[in-house]
């Protein structure tokens, strides 16, 4: 699949973004490695700018403390709206990412 950029976009949904994948094999895996465990956990993203930004947030908070994320999916986005403009930009995303194995 190939890798896309995210972008500022108007609301179409399902928006899967594919990370580089590291690693011999097909979704990371070595070479007689066995199926990998994924796991996911969702985020909510936020930014005065554009949702893109506030899901960017939340990847980059999540990569502080999860190793191997290599999905992004973009699950709704919202807005705060103050006095007639909007003062933020929400992004809700699941990210996936390859459970490791004993070491």
């Amino acid at each position: 699949m190939p890798r896309r950029q995210l972008r500022d976009f108007a609301p179409m949904f399902p928006l899967t973004i594919m990370l580089e994948r590291t690693g011999a094999g097909p979704a990371g895996q070595r070479k007689g490695a066995g199926m990998p465990v994924i796991n996911t956990i969702e985020l909510e993203g936020v930014s005065d700018k554009s949702w893109g930004e506030a899901a960017r947030e939340a990847l980059r908070e999540a990569t502080k403390t999860i190793r191997n994320i290599n999905r992004l999916e973009v699950l709704e986005t919202g807005t705060t709206v103050k006095d007639g403009r909007i003062v933020e930009y929400r992004t809700h995303v699941r990210l996936y990412f390859r459970v490791e194995q004993d070491r």
